[in-house]
């Protein structure tokens, strides 16, 4: 068994594309705890990233995001996948940490909520639904 220690708080973030427009309004994200070294963590991050998605919390985007549309259309809370920046990445985290460890608190009575790094581990992927309606991850390079 992995001492507490060796662990670290890692995620998975799931940018949930539209695709006929390709859009980004939501997200979902997925927090572990890995042992192991960076390459290791990102290995099984990846591996659990095609199928986790079904069991993440979804996170919408930060209003503060606009997308402007050709005609000056805005639409708050949205971006595009070449949008997705790390700090978008790292703002979605906060906020699901945020309301993660506001919720446990809350039930547990727990005075202390366990601390993420600055810049967490993170892996980030496409999921876009296809005309059927099912969810399915897509390569970032068919998204250009």
């Amino acid at each position: 068994m992995t001492e507490n220690t060796d662990l670290e708080y890692c995620f998975n973030v799931w940018a949930l594309v539209d695709l006929p427009h390709g859009v980004i309004a939501h997200t979902a994200v997925r927090a572990y705890a890995l042992a192991g070294d960076d390459e290791q963590k990102v290995a099984q991050l990846k591996a659990l990233a095609s199928t986790d998605y079904h069991l993440a919390e979804v996170v919408p985007l930060p209003e503060e995001y606009v997308l402007v549309f050709e005609g000056g259309e805005k639409l708050p809370g949205a971006t595009t996948p070449q949008g997705f920046d790390d700090q978008l990445v790292l703002k979605v985290i906060d906020q699901y940490w945020e309301y993660q460890t506001t919720t446990v608190d809350a039930l547990t009575q727990r005075e202390n909520p366990p601390q993420i790094p600055e810049s967490p581990l993170n892996v980030v992927t496409f999921i876009g639904r296809t005309p059927d309606g099912q969810l399915k991850v897509i390569k970032a390079d068919d998204l250009d």
